[in-house]
């Protein structure tokens, strides 16, 4: 987590935008250690960077999100799936059989989401990400639909079908 989030706050001043609020959740282990250069950085952007050590209701915040920037475990892809948010994963490559870049390569392969390496980082590659989902209505509608597509099954169906093959 400390990678992201050096890169993003070292970086903020070439992704903030005057209409923009950034929401940045650094976990408990980062907090105090980013908060004092939030609060520096947010002098001359008035406050338009907000710092979370951990967000209570992660659900609702997504759903407010233009955009997301994420890792891809299993739980975050299912709420931003769920929600169809337009997104830009950073699979963590310190994970147990790299599942989290399976996870985000296949929402990427359907056209869900962007995904870039952490080893890949580039302000360059993430502003024109950002910049295709926040100023394209076609490209936002098109990963909508495609997370909807994804989205058809019930999961109490999946669920009971689970449990016959376990059966």
């Amino acid at each position: 987590r400390r990678i992201i989030n050096d890169f993003f706050i070292n970086n903020i001043q070439y992704i903030i935008r005057k209409d923009y609020i950034i929401k940045i959740v650094v976990g408990k282990k980062y907090y105090n250690l980013n908060k004092d250069k939030i609060n520096i950085i947010n002098e001359e952007y008035k406050g338009k960077i907000i710092i979370y050590e951990f967000i209570n209701d992660l659900v609702e915040e997504l759903a407010k999100a233009s955009v997301v920037i994420s890792r891809s475990g299993a739980s975050t892809i299912s709420e931003i799936q769920a929600l169809s948010v337009p997104t830009i994963f950073i699979p963590s490559p310190y994970v147990a059989k790299n599942h989290q870049y399976l996870n985000a390569l296949y929402l990427k392969e359907k056209n869900c989401c962007f995904m870039i390496e952490e080893k890949d980082l580039d302000i360059t590659k993430i502003n024109e990400y950002i910049n295709d989902l926040t100023s394209s209505y076609y490209k936002r509608k098109e990963i909508t639909n495609n997370f909807k597509k994804l989205n058809t099954n019930d999961p109490k169906l999946d669920f009971i079908q689970i449990i016959k093959e376990l059966i």
